[in-house]
Protein backbone atom coordinates (compact mmCIF):
# COMPACT_ATOMS: atom_id res chain seq x y z
CA UNK A 1 0.00 0.00 0.00
CA UNK A 2 1.81 3.86 -1.29
CA UNK A 3 1.19 6.55 0.93
CA UNK A 4 -0.93 8.32 -1.48
CA UNK A 5 -3.67 5.39 -0.95
CA UNK A 6 -3.52 5.06 2.83
CA UNK A 7 -3.73 8.95 2.54
CA UNK A 8 -7.10 8.34 0.35
CA UNK A 9 -8.24 5.83 2.75
CA UNK A 10 -8.36 8.16 5.79
CA UNK A 11 -9.93 10.79 3.99
CA UNK A 12 -12.29 8.59 3.19
CA UNK A 13 -13.07 7.46 6.88
CA UNK A 14 -12.80 10.91 7.80
CA UNK A 15 -15.42 12.55 5.01
CA UNK A 16 -17.68 8.96 5.69
CA UNK A 17 -17.97 9.96 9.51
CA UNK A 18 -18.80 13.47 8.95
CA UNK A 19 -21.68 12.82 6.63
CA UNK A 20 -22.78 10.28 9.32
CA UNK A 21 -22.43 12.98 12.13
CA UNK A 22 -24.38 15.24 10.11
CA UNK A 23 -27.22 13.59 8.98
CA UNK A 24 -28.27 12.44 12.70
CA UNK A 25 -27.58 15.95 14.09
CA UNK A 26 -30.06 16.87 11.03
CA UNK A 27 -32.41 14.05 11.82
CA UNK A 28 -32.02 15.59 15.68
CA UNK A 29 -33.31 19.18 14.81
CA UNK A 30 -35.83 18.04 12.94
CA UNK A 31 -37.48 15.97 15.93
CA UNK A 32 -36.54 18.88 18.84
CA UNK A 33 -38.48 21.52 16.83
CA UNK A 34 -41.82 22.32 17.65
CA UNK A 35 -43.69 19.46 15.18
CA UNK A 36 -46.62 19.75 12.84
CA UNK A 37 -49.97 18.68 14.30
CA UNK A 38 -51.95 15.71 13.12
CA UNK A 39 -55.58 15.54 12.96
CA UNK A 40 -58.87 15.73 10.58
CA UNK A 41 -62.20 16.74 10.27
CA UNK A 42 -64.39 13.54 10.36
CA UNK A 43 -67.98 13.93 10.15
CA UNK A 44 -69.98 17.48 10.08
CA UNK A 45 -73.72 16.21 10.45
CA UNK A 46 -76.57 18.97 9.48
CA UNK A 47 -80.07 18.98 11.05
CA UNK A 48 -82.84 21.16 9.70
CA UNK A 49 -82.72 23.99 12.26
CA UNK A 50 -79.52 24.99 10.36
CA UNK A 51 -77.27 24.00 12.86
CA UNK A 52 -74.51 21.68 12.06
CA UNK A 53 -72.64 19.16 15.07
CA UNK A 54 -68.52 18.81 13.45
CA UNK A 55 -66.22 16.17 15.13
CA UNK A 56 -62.60 15.58 14.62
CA UNK A 57 -59.59 15.19 16.16
CA UNK A 58 -55.97 16.77 16.38
CA UNK A 59 -53.07 15.31 17.96
CA UNK A 60 -49.36 17.02 18.44
CA UNK A 61 -46.53 15.17 19.87
CA UNK A 62 -44.18 18.20 21.27
CA UNK A 63 -46.59 20.31 22.48
CA UNK A 64 -50.54 19.96 23.04
CA UNK A 65 -53.41 21.72 20.86
CA UNK A 66 -54.43 24.55 22.79
CA UNK A 67 -57.67 25.17 20.04
CA UNK A 68 -59.34 23.92 17.11
CA UNK A 69 -60.96 26.35 14.95
CA UNK A 70 -63.96 25.49 13.26
CA UNK A 71 -64.37 27.42 9.39
CA UNK A 72 -67.12 27.36 7.18
CA UNK A 73 -66.18 28.25 3.54
CA UNK A 74 -63.08 29.18 5.28
CA UNK A 75 -64.13 31.52 7.80
CA UNK A 76 -63.41 31.06 11.65
CA UNK A 77 -67.06 30.62 13.15
CA UNK A 78 -66.03 29.02 16.51
CA UNK A 79 -63.93 26.73 18.91
CA UNK A 80 -64.15 23.56 19.21
CA UNK A 81 -64.13 21.54 22.99
CA UNK A 82 -60.96 19.49 23.22
CA UNK A 83 -60.60 16.52 24.80
CA UNK A 84 -63.14 13.48 23.71
CA UNK A 85 -61.24 10.59 24.25
CA UNK A 86 -60.19 8.87 21.08
CA UNK A 87 -59.09 5.31 21.49
CA UNK A 88 -58.40 4.62 17.69
CA UNK A 89 -55.70 8.05 17.72
CA UNK A 90 -53.78 6.92 20.77
CA UNK A 91 -53.58 3.38 19.10
CA UNK A 92 -52.33 5.07 15.82
CA UNK A 93 -49.58 7.47 18.07
CA UNK A 94 -48.90 4.33 19.87
CA UNK A 95 -50.39 5.69 23.36
CA UNK A 96 -48.12 8.93 23.32
CA UNK A 97 -48.98 11.11 26.05
CA UNK A 98 -52.28 13.02 25.24
CA UNK A 99 -53.27 11.41 22.21
CA UNK A 100 -55.66 9.41 23.73
CA UNK A 101 -57.90 12.80 24.56
CA UNK A 102 -57.47 14.37 21.26
CA UNK A 103 -61.05 14.49 20.01
CA UNK A 104 -62.86 17.74 19.60
CA UNK A 105 -66.53 18.37 18.86
CA UNK A 106 -68.24 21.92 17.95
CA UNK A 107 -71.66 22.80 17.48
CA UNK A 108 -71.80 25.70 14.23
CA UNK A 109 -74.61 27.69 12.93
CA UNK A 110 -75.05 27.88 9.54
CA UNK A 111 -76.07 30.77 6.65
CA UNK A 112 -79.69 30.44 5.74
CA UNK A 113 -79.27 28.67 2.42
CA UNK A 114 -81.18 26.12 1.84
CA UNK A 115 -79.66 23.66 -0.87
CA UNK A 116 -76.42 25.00 -0.50
CA UNK A 117 -72.94 23.35 -0.31
CA UNK A 118 -70.59 24.65 2.55
CA UNK A 119 -67.17 23.27 3.23
CA UNK A 120 -66.73 22.85 7.43
CA UNK A 121 -63.32 22.94 8.23
CA UNK A 122 -60.84 23.54 10.39
CA UNK A 123 -57.74 24.86 12.07
CA UNK A 124 -55.20 23.25 15.13
CA UNK A 125 -53.18 26.28 16.95
CA UNK A 126 -50.59 24.48 19.15
CA UNK A 127 -48.84 25.87 22.49
CA UNK A 128 -46.42 27.30 20.34
CA UNK A 129 -48.79 29.11 18.15
CA UNK A 130 -48.12 27.17 15.40
CA UNK A 131 -51.25 26.68 12.96
CA UNK A 132 -52.45 23.47 11.42
CA UNK A 133 -55.15 23.72 8.42
CA UNK A 134 -57.19 20.22 8.34
CA UNK A 135 -59.09 19.49 4.89
CA UNK A 136 -62.94 20.45 4.98
CA UNK A 137 -65.69 18.43 4.36
CA UNK A 138 -68.45 19.37 2.10
CA UNK A 139 -71.76 19.06 3.25
CA UNK A 140 -74.93 20.34 1.85
CA UNK A 141 -77.76 22.01 3.55
CA UNK A 142 -80.61 20.56 3.79
CA UNK A 143 -83.95 22.43 2.47
CA UNK A 144 -86.38 24.14 4.79
CA UNK A 145 -89.58 22.38 5.65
Amino acid sequence: MTLLHGLLLRIMRVWARARYHARRALRAVRGAGPGRSNGAVESAGTSVAGVVHVTGWAYCSNEPIEAVVILVDGEPRTLAELGTARADVAAAFRYAPGSGRAGWSATVALPDSAGARVAIGAVAVTAAGLAERFDPVLITLPAKR
